[in-house]
């Protein structure tokens, strides 16, 4: 409490008497009153004679934010401003100049007079602040983006808000050059920082770095509320110092962090909402009409018509079943035909969409809470997200906090400490998306309905047969309909993820140019997997039935007629420890950077997973004979064993590494670095040389706009060169022989048994990756054009690959060195401020890459061995001189003009013989490029007019091709998938000149399918240009709020995954981002966002 007692023209400010006031003692009030008259009695002419104080508070004037401990001076006098930015100040002349300092912002004067009372004073930002954003995290050290030989790519907290997902891949998607993030065959998203140099997915992807530590967890389990910047270090003298596992690019995030002393508060929330997917827009999905037409021709060939003849009882389709009713005479030609209307105006995709499908929401609520004082700093966020999924009763939260402290107890120390938690629940008890059910293999009949004619739900023959089901054990076993709308969300399907970080560190400045650090973090992240099944559940009244045996009119169950429980756990506990010591030094011309560090780290994985039969809510379960052989209920199945799940898996990882680090700079305009890391672990080699690995880098910088000479319209010019060496880290394979244990049950021999894994490699050693890059980055004089320019060659030798090995050892194969990789590069981006007018500001930024790699060599099987080996390039290939994920082809040579027939080439003679066709060599394939985009990159569009911005993200991705999905007759008459491309087919002579897709022919040649299916006819061009998304807000800054502590209020709507395309290559209309025809919807994001 400040009590101000104005005496005549000044004013008595007694602060440190002001406890007693509030003290509860009476007698302590009393003795206040009284020496607080005295003293204004005496002293207040004094007061008027000598001067005046004069009272303010300073604020940022970037954000509004009270500025503490700043430095309040005039003359010779001088005071601080408290925590909420106020201050008073002794003036002793009625004219004046007050001086305010602080720490990260410019100098500023302000003159007084006889008739200022109180000031209002907002400070600017330094030019040094803003230089600050320009530094790049390694992860081992902070350096000035200026100053360093490297290839790094900053992306701010402004770039990061641009999507407020809570992906953080989705967050990095489209800002950033050399950062692709692709989907193959299962759907999973993986990023590739200048493409991929490694010959396994898991191994192929970029090192994460968290808060200066290796992220052993999924990039999309960490809050994007938390982070404050992402550092990409793309080359050999950015990402070398991470040693073995910094091949493929590592991506540093970092933290948010307190920069400024006082208190503030940041709350934010968001909601994004996602229709239905519309299913009804897929062209490549023929009308129910045109499904029942096929059907009905498919029973008149007698096709499918033996499965009623077949002991499983596999299911037919319901009109299969009327037909066959039909033929038995049960139902009449009218009766047939009447339904087969009535079948023909629904679609099973509107009932997916109205039954399964729901509009998706997600709500996310972020606080934090950061504290500045003198010698200690505090932040605190939490942050809280609940969605609820497009598939019906599929939902899923996630709860995140991270605390960091920094404590300096003097100039010399300083103490950190912090704690990261993330809690993640998801729980899967929907039906699934369309497409995942089906009958016996079969795509569901598009003519079933979710409600039956009395509007209750309906059952779905998609195991047995109708017939079969409605008699089965005469009411002795359970129910064996499958009703879809009973169950969905039936199940308790849920897993719980938990992420535990602690981080303890201590630095010490030995010297003023030398620091020492110790640092140590753990980290525990566990995932448990509880799958509950209730005997109500079709899985579990399936099991107990094909289980069952009836004897004397009881039933005899060998399953519990009670629930199943799957249970997994998956734990790793991750250890690093790392020392280090860090010099600086200025003198002269001369600057000097010296890091020198080593640091140990140790892991440990459990995997567990097992199945209880005959568990219930008191949590008992029953004990079950896997060991025998039970005939299974009317010979379904012959006899069978009682399915059995459990297993149990356990690893070790330690590793041991040394570092150094070396910047020399001449007169600030030349600059040399040199790195250094050996890294030991215990996966590798026997001999210790081939357990420690050594690896390097070395770069140059000039900073030609310091010549006396520059005579260009740069402020900035600046010439990068860097080599070296770093590598990747393959933890699922080792040097020694490794085997699996199986249990007796799993044998027909009923006797445990082990196999050999993998077999001895004394020679095994580390991925290495040799990396040239060579750089411009450029500013003009007027800052409104800043870019960048990178050519890279990377070279990765010693890649490991599965090789043949000889039968008789136990094993075919053996993974060893044996491949080497082989690419090169471009990087761009165009920073372009287009319009300063005013308010009113246009800014371009435009980004560029091109990766271009191939498989050099391998040692494994040869070209030649490759014999009727096709790709469409959803999964890696290993073929020598190819893209590892390349598209061959067998060679197109049209269709036959009499039969419709497709044709391709043997020994160079056009052929239709598909015997031999299917089965040509690689060599005589077609090599038609490689499925992931060579060059991409994107526009991104920013706009702002006072308070209001706007922003839209325009994406590109070239040079590459994908394999169309079309007609395979074979699946067509086996599993009803019937692609659009049938109305497309040869009919007539002449049909070869507008049309590739074959003739049908009955009865099916699945060679030709395969033939035309995998030729140059189905491949396509999957170059496109997009509008990704789009992003407005809205500040509302008002005086008044800000004189209530209130910041400026921002208000924002968001809209992702728009993905309109603008323009693609391939003239089918086939989007090559979405061949199937689903496209996701787009992603409507409304929020507000403010600080106290």
């Amino acid at each position: 409490m400040n009590i101000f007692f104005k005496g005549g023209r000044g004013l008595c400010y007694l602060k440190r008497l002001s406890h007693l006031f509030r003290s509860n003692n009476n007698q302590s009030r009393t003795l206040f009153s009284f020496i607080l008259g005295l003293i204004c009695v005496l002293f207040s002419g004094a007061q008027a004679q000598s001067g005046r104080t004069l009272g303010g508070v300073v604020r940022s004037a970037a954000d509004g934010q009270p500025i503490t401990n700043a430095s309040v001076s005039s003359d010779k006098l001088q005071a601080r401003t408290d925590t909420e930015g106020k201050f008073a100040i002794l003036v002793d002349k009625p004219n004046g100049t007050i001086i305010i300092k602080h720490i990260g912002f410019a100098e500023q004067s302000f003159a007084y007079d006889e008739t200022t009372t109180i000031l209002e004073i907002g400070l600017q930002p330094a030019e040094n602040e803003i230089e600050e954003v320009e530094v790049v995290n390694t992860g081992y050290q902070r350096l000035k983006r200026s100053n360093a030989t490297g290839s790094f790519v900053i992306i701010d907290s402004t770039l990061l808000q641009l999507n407020v997902s809570g992906s953080m891949t989705e967050r990095l998607r489209f800002v950033s050059p050399s950062f692709l993030v692709e989907s193959r065959g299962d759907n999973d998203q993986r990023i590739q920082i200048r493409g991929m140099y490694a010959l396994r997915e898991d191994v192929a992807k970029p090192l994460i770095i968290l808060d200066n530590f290796p992220y052993e967890g999924d990039l999309d389990d960490i809050n994007p509320a938390e982070i404050e910047s992402v550092n990409i270090l793309r080359d050999a003298s950015a990402a070398s110092i991470w040693g073995a596992r910094a091949g493929n690019g590592v991506i540093v995030l970092n933290s948010k962090k307190v920069k400024r002393p006082g208190l503030k508060t940041t709350v934010d929330a968001n909601t994004t909402l996602m229709a239905r997917p519309n299913l009804m827009n897929n062209r490549q999905i023929l009308s129910t009409a045109y499904f029942l037409g096929f059907e009905q021709y498919m029973f008149s060939l007698g096709h499918g018509l033996a499965d009623t003849a077949d002991f499983r009882r596999p299911a037919l389709s319901p009109l299969y079943e009327l037909l066959l009713d039909q033929k038995r005479g049960k139902v009449t030609d009218q009766d047939v035909q009447a339904q087969v209307s009535k079948w023909g105006l629904g679609d099973i995709r509107q009932g997916y969409m109205d039954h399964v499908y729901r509009t998706a929401q997600n709500v996310r609520t972020n606080f934090s809470l950061h504290y500045g004082g003198e010698k200690s700093m505090t932040i605190f966020t939490a942050g809280y997200e609940k969605g609820l999924e497009n598939i019906r009763d599929n939902d899923s939260r996630r709860l995140s906090f991270m605390l960091n402290n920094t404590i300096r107890p003097n100039a010399s120390l300083e103490i950190n400490f912090g704690v990261r938690l993330m809690d993640a629940q998801n729980r899967i008890n929907g039906l699934g998306s369309y497409g995942s059910l089906n009958v016996n293999g079969k795509r569901l009949s598009p003519y079933l309905t979710f409600l039956d004619d009395t509007g209750n739900p309906a059952d779905w023959d998609i195991y047995y047969r109708k017939i079969f089901t409605d008699t089965a054990g005469q009411g002795l076993l359970h129910d064996w309909k499958f009703s879809p709308l009973r169950e969905s969300g039936s199940t308790d399907r849920t897993s719980n993820q938990r992420n535990i970080i602690a981080d303890v560190g201590l630095k010490y400045k030995i010297a003023d140019f030398i620091t020492s650090a110790v640092s140590y973090r753990g980290s525990l992240m566990t995932n448990n997997r509880h799958f509950y099944y209730d005997e109500e559940t079709y899985l579990v009244r399936d099991l107990v039935n094909r289980f069952t045996r009836i004897q004397n009119g009881s039933p005899i169950y060998q399953i519990p007629n009670e629930g199943i429980l799957d249970k997994g756990d998956q734990r790793n506990y991750v250890h690093h420890f790392r020392t280090q010591i860090t010099g600086n030094k200025n003198w002269a011309a001369h600057g000097l950077d010296v890091l020198l560090g080593g640091e140990i780290s140790m892991s440990r994985t459990l995997n567990s997973e097992n199945r209880v039969y005959g568990f219930n809510e008191k949590w008992n379960h029953t004990a079950i004979n896997y060991q025998t052989l039970y005939p299974t209920f009317a010979n379904l199945a012959g006899s069978q064993y009682i399915p059995y799940l459990e297993s149990y898996r356990a690893g070790n990882d330690r590793n041991v590494s040394l570092y150094t680090n070396i910047n020399y700079s001449l007169y600030n305009r030349y600059t040399v670095s040199f790195s250094a890391r050996r890294d030991a672990s215990n996966l590798f080699g026997v001999e210790t040389n081939q357990k420690w690995n050594p690896l390097w880098s070395a770069g140059a910088l000039w900073k030609a706009h310091e010549e006396p000479f520059f005579n260009l319209p740069f402020s900035q010019f600046d010439v990068r060169v860097t080599y070296g060496k770093s590598g990747n880290i393959n933890k699922s394979v080792s040097a020694f022989p490794t085997i699996r244990y199986s249990a007796s049950s799993l044998q027909i021999t009923q006797i445990p048994s082990t196999s050999i894994m993998g077999g001895y490699n004394p020679n095994f050693k580390w991925e290495e990756i040799g990396t040239l890059n060579a750089s411009i980055s450029f500013s003009t004089k007027d800052k409104r054009l800043r870019g960048n320019l990178e050519f890279y060659e990377k070279k990765a030798r010693d890649v490991i690959a599965f090789e043949p090995t000889d039968p008789t050892t136990g094993y075919t194969s053996n993974p060893k060195n044996s491949a080497h990789i082989d690419g090169s590069g471009i990087d761009a981006s165009l920073d372009f401020d287009v319009l300063r007018l005013g308010k009113l500001n246009w800014n371009v930024l435009a980004q560029y890459s091109l990766a271009k790699y191939t498989v050099a060599k391998y040692l494994g099987a040869g070209l030649e061995t490759y014999i009727g080996f096709v790709s469409d390039g959803s999964v890696l290939s290993i073929l020598e001189g190819y893209h590892p994920y390349a598209i061959t082809s067998f060679k197109w040579a049209g269709l036959d003009p009499e039969t419709g027939n497709p044709q391709g080439y043997v020994e160079g003679a056009v052929s239709s013989d598909y015997g031999r066709l299917v089965l040509s060599p690689v060599l005589d394939q077609s090599y038609n490029g490689t499925a992931v985009p060579q060059s991409f990159g994107n526009i991104l569009n920013r706009f702002s007019f006072g308070d209001i911005r706007f922003s839209f993200n325009v994406s590109y991705r070239l040079g590459h091709k994908f394999r169309k999905n079309s007609i395979f007759y074979e699946r067509m008459f086996s599993n009803n998938d019937i692609h659009a491309d049938v109305l497309r087919r040869w009919q007539k002579a002449g049909d070869e000149q507008t049309t590739d897709v074959p003739s049908l022919q009955y009865p099916i040649n699945t060679r030709r399918d395969q033939f035309y299916l995998n030729s140059d006819a189905t491949v396509l061009d999957g170059s496109s240009i997009r509008l990704n998304d789009m992003q407005m807000s809205y500040q509302i800054n008002m005086n008044k709020l800000i004189r209530r502590g209130l910041q400026p209020v921002d208000l924002f709507c968001n809209l992702n995954q728009i993905n309109w395309v603008w323009w693609k290559s391939n003239k089918e209309g086939v989007d090559p981002d979405f061949k199937d025809g689903f496209r996701p919807s787009i992603q409507w994001s409304f929020g507000i966002k403010t600080n106290f």
